[in-house]
């Protein structure tokens, strides 16, 4: 089996996977309480979820790596 293309910016894509799994949990959580099932919030969680086991199999990603990238790139912005 071929192994993964290495991550470009970690500190990137973990700060947008998290984005995306927030958003996606929303929209779930949301439709459960409309009773409707939501495609798409189910979609965008499934593949934030594969970002962050992605990332966590190069990386080594802890609950602690969260906050400091999202630190890391926002001191990007402000530089």
């Amino acid at each position: 089996m071929t192994e993964l293309p290495p991550i470009g910016d970690p500190a990137l894509f973990i700060v947008l996977m998290t984005v995306l799994v927030a958003l996606g949990a929303s929209s779930v959580m949301s439709g459960w309480a409309e009773r409707r099932f939501p495609w798409l919030g189910v979609l965008v969680t499934i593949v934030a979820s594969c970002g962050f086991a992605w990332v966590g199999s190069q990386e080594g990603i802890a609950l602690d790596t969260i906050p400091v990238a999202f630190v890391e790139i926002l001191a990007r912005l402000i530089r």
